[in-house]
């Protein structure tokens, strides 16, 4: 087996995220107090300059850390784990590669805050903590760019329907709330391999799955004040939330494992 060491990871930031790389290991990522409709970031990654085809990690890995937050609910997203960067999030950042639009790919431990709507299915969480998967088919970039052109009619309600279904019906998605107080420490563990994917935290499975992402993933962890809403109605909204106070993340001991 291979670990992943941390000085292959960096740092990214974005207005008034700062990320500080503690001397007893671990990252602190944080956010400055800000106002709606400017987004802030504070992230560590592994990918951001490789091409999506050359991110580090297939099934079978291990990731393991501690963590905490400064607010139990916090304006936007947070978490850590694995994805292929699907919506080309790392546009605008310095170094960051241009990438094509994908459908998603990822596991991971993720926080979104009650703006967001983050499931194409009417029956799994879509906001709050979650432990979740996505799994889609891996499609040459040749036809997101054919496709790019019908983006626009997510903003159309009826048309927005239609494609969340569409979505729905080539996604496999799975995913389990998770209730706790962040802002204490938890031991967080994400364990993957060909057949199934366990999460556990603090010792204790909160979600097992046999959905496996499909394609190359890469490690992420971030804090950002951003939202995203594609809700069963047809209503699609997202931008970037007011945050009236600072806020931030704290990873220790981070352990990623090609096994």
């Amino acid at each position: 087996m291979a670990k992943q060491p941390e000085n292959l990871l960096n740092p990214r930031t974005l207005n008034a995220g700062r990320v500080e790389q503690r001397l007893s290991g671990g990252w602190h990522l944080s956010l400055a107090a800000g106002v709606e409709g400017e987004y802030r970031l504070a992230q560590v990654d592994d990918y951001m300059q490789s091409p999506r085809r050359e991110f580090s990690f297939q099934p079978p890995f291990h990731l393991s850390l501690n963590a905490r937050t400064s607010h139990t609910s916090i304006p936007g997203t947070w978490g850590f784990g694995f994805w292929n960067d699907p919506f080309v999030m790392g546009l605008g950042l310095p170094g960051s590669r241009f990438r094509l639009p994908a459908l998603p790919n990822a596991a991971w431990f993720f926080h979104a805050s009650a703006d967001n709507y983050l499931s194409f299915r009417d029956n799994l969480p879509a906001n709050g903590m979650m432990a979740a998967v996505f799994s889609a088919p891996v499609i040459p970039s040749i036809f997101s760019l054919a496709a790019l052109p019908f983006a626009p009619l997510v903003f159309l309600p009826a048309s927005a329907r239609l494609l969340r279904r569409f979505a729905a019906g080539i996604v496999n998605e799975a995913s389990s709330q998770i209730v706790l107080d962040w802002t204490t420490w938890h031991h967080f563990e994400l364990e993957a391999n060909s057949l199934r994917i366990i999460f556990r935290i603090d010792n204790d499975v909160c979600m097992e799955t046999p959905i496996i992402p499909h394609g190359s993933l890469g490690f992420v962890c971030w804090i950002d004040n951003q939202f995203i809403a594609l809700q069963p109605d047809g209503l699609f909204r997202y931008g970037a939330l007011q945050s009236k106070m600072p806020v931030w993340l704290e990873i220790t001991d981070l352990i990623i494992r090609k096994e």
